[in-house]
């Protein structure tokens, strides 16, 4: 009996010291899985350039590349050092955790790249806790503290960034929270600070490998001037948008953006709203796009390209809505609300037809001042003579040529209301075909 016990004793213990060496094995396969998911990205290359896993921790030393920069290779290049210890227990960041792996890593400067930032000794720019819990779930936190980088003349001063990230499913649900402090600086004369931001995302990968799911993005304010005092402000701008399923094959995205206030040149935009919805995507379709934006091809050289994506995913039934989007302009306020239904299907007849045989519906409420603006910018686009006044003069006459034919009507406040239709290949204002000169 004695000896039983102690054997099982024995196996206990064996049992018990292989579990780190079991899970350093589960661990590394969880490191290269993180470092393939970052290399889904165009613009960042990972190599793990060395492992060395004992029984109790690890270490990895790894290359990073920033790609997109128009600088050399060796100053794109950071290397990264990172001790994995091995669960299931392990003691670290002043508290217990029952887990897989716990690791850190530290992102650090050459001494060159270091000069070239004037960080003098301080060459870890940037670091990483990861948490690879029992259960699969894998937990990040990613931290860069304040720097300013160069002189009077050029410099950068950013407060900080954090990023908090948990993935589940074997990397396909993500639940991220990024939060940049803010940055000022001067770069060529150009005075600029940005105010701080935060996104939020949880999102989920499918079996297509299209990710759905709500991201929503603040950016508290920013500013850019140049020497002769001219430049760009604007004040809380926040973005939301989404993806989500609504059939076996189909999904609807919306986008919501409000910007309150926008300053160009002393030109003060005051509240403006944009709310976008497409329904009924190709959900096949929409994530091999989704795929695409992570080569450099287009993540990198974007172009018409988009263009030919965007109308391709439009299926037979597809809509396009635009609801209560307004902006306060220095010539009055806009507000368009717009509707378009495509009805053949673009994999046949080409983005062109699915434009030319789609239905739209345009309904637009504006200011005086406001439309003779738009009227002036299409004359000066078209015209072809030097005289500058010519421009106005046609928008005047031809808002008029509108307002006594009926084609446009104002309110009792003095608001235009106009309403655009194309259907037939025919377009209408206000219920009549529209013709505008150009001579």
């Amino acid at each position: 009996m004695a000896k039983k016990c102690i054997f099982y004793v024995l196996l206990v213990i064996l049992l018990v010291a292989m579990l780190p060496l079991l899970c350093g094995i589960v661990a590394k396969k969880k490191c290269r899985g993180l470092v393939e998911l970052v290399n889904l990205s165009p613009l960042i290359e990972t190599r793990v350039i060395r492992y060395d896993r004992g029984w109790f921790s690890s270490h990895a030393t790894l290359e990073l590349f920033l790609n997109g920069l128009d600088i050399s290779q060796d100053f794109r290049r950071l290397v990264v050092y990172t001790r994995i210890k091995h669960g299931p227990f392990a003691i670290n960041w002043s508290r217990f955790h029952f887990v897989q792996a716990m690791a850190t890593a530290r992102f650090v400067l050459s001494p060159e790249q270091s000069f070239m930032l004037k960080r003098e000794s301080d060459y870890t720019i940037a670091t990483a806790r990861i948490r690879f819990k029992i259960n699969g779930i894998v937990k990040l936190h990613f931290t860069v503290p304040k720097f300013t980088h160069g002189s009077d003349e050029q410099m950068v001063t950013m407060d900080g960034m954090q990023w908090d990230v948990v993935f589940s499913k074997h990397y396909g649900t993500v639940v991220s929270n990024f939060s940049f402090l803010g940055a000022t600086g001067v770069i060529s004369g150009h005075e600029f600070s940005l105010g701080e931001i935060k996104s939020d995302y949880r999102g989920e990968k499918e079996a297509n490998g299209l990710w759905i799911g709500e991201r929503i993005l603040r950016l508290k304010s920013g500013k850019s001037k140049n020497a002769n005092g001219h430049g760009i402000t604007f004040k809380n701008f926040f973005l939301s948008n989404s993806i989500a399923a609504a059939g076996k094959n189909v999904v609807n995205f919306a986008l919501a953006a409000t910007l309150d206030e926008l300053a160009i040149n002393n030109m003060v935009y005051g509240t403006n709203n944009l709310n976008f919805e497409v329904t009924n995507l190709n959900k096949k379709l929409l994530g091999d796009i989704q795929k695409s934006l992570f080569s450099s091809a287009i993540a990198l050289s974007p172009g018409s390209i988009f263009v030919e994506l965007l109308f391709s995913l439009l299926g037979n039934g597809s809509e396009i809505k635009i609801v209560n989007s307004n902006s306060y302009t220095p010539w009055g306020k806009f507000s368009l609300d717009a509707n378009v239904m495509c009805d053949i299907s673009p994999q046949t007849m080409g983005w062109l037809a699915t434009l030319a045989s789609s239905k739209m519906e345009i309904v637009m409420k504006t200011e005086k001042a406001f439309l003779l603006y738009v009227l002036e910018k299409f004359y000066k686009n078209i015209s072809s003579v030097g005289d500058a006044l010519i421009p106005a003069i046609k928008s005047r006459e031809t808002l008029d040529d509108f307002a006594k034919s009926g084609k446009i009507f104002s309110d009792d406040a003095g608001v235009f209301n106009i309403t655009i239709e194309y259907k037939n290949k025919q377009m209408l204002v206000n219920g009549k075909p529209l013709v505008i000169s150009v001579k």
